[in-house]
């Protein structure tokens, strides 16, 4: 089990601000047709967003050839919030069960969790 916390966001709607910090739980990695690296991700207070309550969101590393895992401190990632609930199930991403909200920034704290 992997923990991580994203503290800050470098570019997101005022909406996701305001919730700031979400500590997540990495759940899997998902396969993309783009071939990057994404991994499903619950988070342990839900998101409120357009009037949905958002529990998961998918994120992947910002900088290519990077990836998102152990050790990443202030790791830039790209962050979708999952609005199709049937994603959860999946073992590959399709991009319309997920919206693109936001680029923050991860750190791995599974050891502060332990």
């Amino acid at each position: 089990m992997l923990l991580a916390l994203i503290k800050e966001f470098d570019n997101a709607p005022e909406e996701l601000y305001k919730q700031l910090p979400l500590h997540i739980e990495l759940i899997r990695p998902l396969a993309a047709p783009d071939g990057s690296d994404y991994v499903l991700a619950k988070l342990d207070a839900a998101l409120e967003w357009k009037g949905q309550e958002i529990t998961h969101i998918i994120i992947g590393a910002r900088i290519e050839g990077s990836h998102v895992g152990r050790g990443m401190e202030d790791f830039p990632v790209n962050i979708a919030l999952v609005i199709d609930n049937s994603l959860l199930d999946d073992t590959s991403l399709d991009f319309t069960k997920g919206e693109y909200v936001a680029i923050g920034f991860a750190t791995d704290v599974t050891s502060t969790k332990a």
